[in-house]
């Protein structure tokens, strides 16, 4: 922060087609410094022509951005580089956009790969997890009593992609053997009416606690007393909410994509399910709520978690280099 505030570059704008808890971070941290810090829609077009111009969603910055003088900082958000880069159309849209940038900032080796494989050179690449803010997230020692519910907790996006029915349907078969188990979901999108109508019973048993959209503050309690956190998404970068899960010292069940696979050390943070396999996820379940707390693996896995994070992924440090990036 120090370096941040001797900087002389001290405004930041950015640029997007829409705002996320990304960006409020983002800005967040750079107003405590002292800088000026605000967000702008794509559609509402340049505020101040001369500034540097940090862009995301690489797949879709609009061509006038991409075409003035400026120099230009992209953000991708994992997804908008690997939905695409086996669509040939698209592919050639996204290297058009990628090769007018100064800078393509992303957040782990995986996406980092993709973009070298369209053609982004090495030295146009930094690689940046986005992070958390540690100073938010305590790590405590869990303590359980046999007789609490097992919760079970998601807080991804209800898109297409997100592994809901994943989820539900693996939850559904586990709720037949275990009447102590709560799915605890929050967050919105397109598909959460639908999947709630289809699992209702679930909600009207108890089974299924759908809190909505939540606050940050309310989904750190929701991480903090949850058994297990899920990520059933079918793509993904570092997920924020695993980095936050890890910093807690909540244990992870993730699908086993490649980015989830590289966060979590190849299971060493936690464990992994097949890809958009319900069955599967349930029999990780299913093992999980049958071992106890306070077994050594799981402490194990619940440090090396926090201290992983605490050495990658602690947001004021990134934060810097963002700043870094910005100059």
């Amino acid at each position: 922060y120090h370096q941040a505030r001797k900087m002389k570059q001290k405004s930041l704008i950015f640029y997007d087609q829409s705002y996320s808890v990304h960006i409020e971070r983002i800005l967040s941290e750079f107003g405590k410094i002292g800088w000026n810090a605000k967000y702008q829609n794509y559609d509402q077009g340049l505020i101040e022509p001369n500034e540097v111009l940090f862009l995301g969603h690489v797949d879709s910055i609009p061509k006038r951005f991409l075409d003035t003088k400026n120099p230009k900082v992209g953000f991708s958000w994992a997804y908008d580089i690997y939905k695409y880069v086996n669509n040939p159309t698209m592919k050639a849209k996204l290297q058009e956009n990628i090769n007018k940038l100064d800078l393509l900032i992303v957040d782990c080796e995986y996406v980092a790969r993709l973009a070298r494989e369209i053609g982004v050179q090495s030295e146009k690449l930094r690689l940046l997890p986005y992070g958390v803010l540690l100073a938010d997230y305590k790590y405590e020692k869990r303590r359980k009593k046999q007789s609490d519910p097992f919760n079970v907790y998601s807080n991804r996006n209800w898109e297409a992609g997100y592994g809901h029915s994943t989820l539900l349907e693996a939850v559904s078969r586990l709720a037949e053997n275990h009447c102590n188990l709560v799915l605890h979901l929050s967050g919105d999108g397109k598909r959460r009416a639908e999947l709630l109508r289809s699992y209702h019973d679930l909600i009207k048993k108890g089974v299924v606690n759908y809190h909505g959209r939540v606050s940050a503050n309310k989904n750190k309690e929701l991480l903090r007393t949850a058994d297990v956190y899920v990520s059933a998404s079918e793509y993904d970068g570092w997920s924020v909410s695993i980095l936050e899960s890890l910093a807690l010292g909540t244990p992870v069940i993730a699908a086993d994509i490649e980015p989830n696979i590289d966060l979590l050390d190849s299971g060493s943070h936690g464990t992994f399910f097949e890809n958009r396999s319900p069955d599967s996820l349930y029999k990780q379940l299913e093992q999980l709520i049958s071992n106890p707390w306070t077994t050594d693996a799981i402490e194990k896995s619940r440090r090396s978690g926090r201290r992983k994070v605490e050495h990658l992924c602690d947001f004021k440090n990134n934060v810097l280099e963002i700043g870094r990036a910005h100059v």
